[in-house]
């Protein structure tokens, strides 16, 4: 769970400080251990998992996962429990799957990172998200990104660092 909400290399850098070497192919095996073990009695399960298996390159089961949590409401995949209304919860969380997983948007650390990886179904990806302050408007493909910011603001994308102009779309080929 630890690296659902928190930054891999935060997280690591933790494991460390407290004196534990990781052995090789850890979150692999980590991952898959304890996917062989969640009942899924939360919907909310299969959003962390499909964000887990993105980070470790897992894109169908990502996507599998994906979509059962999006359409959890519509099937009522808990028998009988969306009679009692929708899981916002879960519509939220995947939304922050689609934008910040699949699209790749990470506001963690001290400045905005875009490292996008679309499923393979999808062709683009629009959103737009406030940070710091700034908004910030996202138009994510295969291979380019646009961005526009209604103020100056640096990001990194696909280890390019990026200076946007107040309202001036700048188109960024990853």
């Amino acid at each position: 769970m630890a690296y659902y909400v928190l930054n891999r290399d935060e997280v690591e850098s933790l494991i460390t400080a407290m004196g534990y070497r990781l052995p090789a192919h850890y979150f692999t095996h980590n991952l898959q251990y304890y996917l062989d073990r969640t009942t899924h009695g939360s919907t909310l399960s299969r959003i962390v998992y499909a964000a887990l298996n993105q980070q470790d390159g897992n894109y169908d089961q990502s996507w599998q996962l994906f979509r059962e949590a999006l359409f959890s409401d519509y099937y009522d995949i808990q028998g009988g429990t969306t009679a009692e209304g929708i899981h916002l919860g879960v519509m939220g969380a995947t939304l922050h799957v689609a934008t910040s997983i699949y699209g790749g948007v990470n506001v963690l650390g001290d400045q905005v990172v875009v490292n996008p990886h679309l499923p393979r179904q999808w062709h683009r990806l629009n959103f737009s998200i406030k940070v710091r302050g700034v908004q910030l408007r996202f138009m994510i493909s295969r291979h380019t990104v646009r961005l526009t910011a209604d103020h100056a603001t640096r990001l990194m994308v696909a280890g390019q660092q990026i200076q946007l102009v107040a309202n001036q779309q700048q188109e960024i080929r990853y």
